[in-house]
């Protein structure tokens, strides 16, 4: 039976203005760079992103108590790429239209304190820095594919203690609650296979010199304490604790920052695969961009070979395009 093939075309950062042209296509195969590295894209690595990632392991047979994540690379720290766990390759409990990928970052990036004068996180210092000085070190177009999450009230994936929860009221960049970091749903799990506050090796993370590290939560503690993630004295395994917001160190272990935030769907052209662990690279969309095929032309079909009359509005450097059966 005959299939209809249905182009989608986006443009990414080839000269200004208007662009008209053809180009044919024999096969899908374009570059890609992450961490340095040139990665073809090609019909076996990139697609739908809803048909690449995967969901967490979320436990329920013996040996695998979580984790098991899925990875995004997305934006620098310290012009370093920065690796993301997907918590959720199709989130619906932050209030964004179409929905969203949650990530929740593999490492703690920096030390800092919570808040200087006892704040809770909406008035914290770590909030005004994760949204104003982290935010601004990503690109145009990273920055605004991040949505603004709103959370009132814990959602049916959050671990099931209302006094863990803490709201979120559209900020881009945040770090996790109790609620969220003790989720099954996510992939943390304690180290018995139960979606509970107790010890967790899921829930380790590491600064960028690959020492173990402990990291603030959202989550108020008693009193004027803020919740972090901190290590068991073999550094194994980590558990639940609550310390004053002004500290840097929990004991003898620095406290630092672990970004979290939500990248709408809408956003995502597709995913390509770049490594064999799970790990990605986003095609994100620019809507300063607008590229199509050129009116009143045909695309013409040769065996194998499409033939695309195309034009370009903005200033791209570069063409890329994902060709799939309509349904």
């Amino acid at each position: 039976m005959k299939k209809t093939l249905f182009k989608r075309i986006t443009s990414f950062l080839l000269a200004p203005a208007l662009i008209v042209g053809s180009f044919s296509v024999p096969e899908f195969s374009l570059p890609v760079h992450a961490e340095s590295e040139t990665i073809e894209k090609n019909a076996n690595n990139t697609g739908l992103i809803t048909d690449y990632i995967d969901h967490p392991n979320t436990g329920g047979y013996p040996g695998h108590y979580g984790g098991e994540w899925s990875y995004v690379y997305y934006g620098k720290y310290d012009t370093k790429p920065v690796k993301y766990r997907v918590l959720n390759p199709r989130e619906d409990s932050f209030k964004v239209e179409g929905d969203s990928l949650f990530l929740d970052c593999d490492n703690v990036l920096n030390s800092m304190v919570f808040s200087s004068e006892s704040k809770e996180w909406p008035e914290s210092d770590l909030n005004s820095w994760l949204n104003r000085e982290f935010l601004s070190g990503f690109t145009r177009v990273e920055q605004s594919s991040i949505a603004e999450s709103y959370k009132d009230s814990p959602s049916n994936l959050d671990y099931d203690n209302a006094s863990d929860f803490m709201s979120l009221s559209g900020e881009k960049v945040f770090v996790l609650d109790e609620a969220e970091v003790c989720s099954g749903a996510y992939g943390y799990l304690d180290d018995s296979g139960n979606s509970v506050t107790g010890v967790a090796v899921t829930r380790l993370k590491k600064d960028l010199r690959g020492n173990y590290c402990s990291y603030w939560l959202r989550t108020a503690g008693i009193g004027l304490t803020e919740a972090v993630i901190t290590l068991t004295d073999d550094r194994s395994s980590s558990f639940i604790v609550c310390v004053s917001p002004e500290v840097t160190k929990c004991g003898n272990i620095d406290v630092g920052v672990s970004p979290a935030f939500n990248v709408k769907l809408s956003s995502i052209i597709f995913a390509t695969k770049i490594s064999a662990d799970k790990e990605y690279k986003l095609t994100l969309k620019d809507d300063n961009l607008k590229a199509g095929v050129t009116q009143g032309s045909q695309i013409e079909r040769n065996g194998n070979v499409l033939t695309i009359p195309y034009s370009v509005e903005g200033d791209p450097n570069r063409l890329s395009i994902l060709i799939t059966y309509k349904h």
